[in-house]
């Protein structure tokens, strides 16, 4: 056989379907080096349009299988509440063609185990049952995050926060955005990190000056506001209505910026004080007291009534502006030994008035021996008021 021949046949018998050109004794001799050529020209063509087409076919095949996993590995996810790439379906295989689908895929679990998910493609109508298995499954936390550094006292705000999942086991998270906005931080906390219920304290509202405040200066708008901070900032004594400040004036001087708390607010409230030195025994008249304005805390049992002052004397000597108190005062001696007082006898609707001598001392409501001052009878009589009595039998 000539060369050609030989190489025209060696290069022929790649696609069996062209190989009986050559091979026939009849077509080699009436073969030409151009009609060689051409026919090696022929099929190389064929060889390559045949490579592309399985190309093609296979690229469509990844790209179905590919889409195929996606949505098995995220309705699985879904259905266990892990992460997508936990999922791994059994569908590498090349044995497993996957046919175009037009739609979405359906999917369920056809065993009533979750070991296989049977894929459903409704156009064109065709399913396939896909073994999956699922990594150890990974703790799945959900919660709040932080979207910045905030500070401890920073009250929340709802672009403060948003909502995460880790895969770590979290206890004690806050997991409801209306417990969480609004709420103050108890300590400093970083971008992302998960917002633990324990961190978050109730707020509350009090009082903290605008400017500088000096002992014995009013209270007023012009030099305090209202403000809320978390519980956890303030003290009890910071905790009061805004009434304590009506009226009232700085105990101390305050800095600006301060929380105003109790101890540093003299509130105004009124008592009787002695006019001027008031000495032991001396009966409480408004000759010798008066109602006054004073500031701070109100002594206890400081007399406010004047009610109380009545028929009453000093205990012990008083001084010039000092608060009159219950321990201060005594019943006051109405009547002394000796005295010529009024005697009121009673007799039916007769009253009889008569004077008498006082035999002892008497405060009201005490009963005395009296002398009748005509008859120089003795009598018993009860103290009703400075120098009178009414006669009892």
């Amino acid at each position: 056989m000539p060369t050609w021949q030989k190489k025209a046949v060696f290069t022929a018998i790649i696609p069996h379907r062209l190989v009986s050109i050559f091979l026939t004794p009849h077509n080699a001799s009436r073969m030409t080096p151009l009609r060689i050529f051409l026919t090696c020209i022929t099929l190389i063509i064929g060889v390559l349009a045949q490579a592309q087409e399985l190309s093609t076919r296979q690229t469509e095949q990844t790209s179905n299988k590919a889409r195929l996993g996606e949505q098995i590995k995220s309705w699985v996810a879904t259905q266990h509440s892990i992460r997508v790439d936990d999922v791994e379906p059994a569908i590498n295989d090349r044995r497993f063609k996957v046919p175009a689908c037009a739609e979405n895929f359906q999917f369920s679990f056809p065993f009533g185990g979750e070991g296989t998910v049977k894929a459903t493609c409704q156009s064109p109508k065709w399913d396939a049952h896909i073994r999956i298995r699922i990594a150890s499954k990974k703790p799945m936390t959900h919660g709040f995050i932080f979207t910045k550094k905030l500070n401890k006292g920073d009250i929340l705000s709802e672009s403060d926060i948003e909502m995460a999942v880790a895969t770590r086991n979290y206890t004690g998270l806050a997991s409801n955005a209306r417990n969480i906005v609004g709420k103050s931080l108890a300590a400093n906390v970083r971008q992302s990190d998960f917002i633990k219920a324990d961190i978050l304290k109730p707020t509350i509202e009090v009082y903290r000056t605008t400017k500088q405040i000096y002992a014995k200066d009013f209270f007023s708008t012009k030099n305090y506001k209202k403000v809320t901070v978390g519980i956890h900032m303030v003290t009890d004594q910071n905790r009061f209505k805004k009434t304590l400040l009506l009226g009232s004036r700085a105990r101390r001087n305050i800095a600006p910026g301060g929380f105003i708390s109790k101890a540093m607010v003299d509130t105004p409230y009124k008592a009787y004080a002695a006019k001027d030195t008031i000495r032991r025994g001396d009966r409480i008249t408004d000759l010798n007291v008066h109602l006054r304005k004073f500031w701070g805390s109100r002594p206890a049992g400081s007399i406010t009534s004047k009610k109380t002052l009545r028929l009453t004397q000093s205990a012990r000597t008083l001084k010039e502006g000092d608060i009159l108190r219950f321990s201060d005062l005594k019943p006051a001696l109405l009547v002394k030994k000796g005295d010529n007082i009024v005697l009121l006898i009673e007799k039916g609707a007769l009253q009889v008035s008569v004077g008498v001598e006082a035999l002892a001392n008497g405060k009201i409501n005490d009963i005395i021996v009296l002398k009748n001052l005509e008859s120089g009878e003795n009598v018993r009589g009860r103290i009703t008021g400075p120098g009178r009595a009414v006669g009892i039998r």
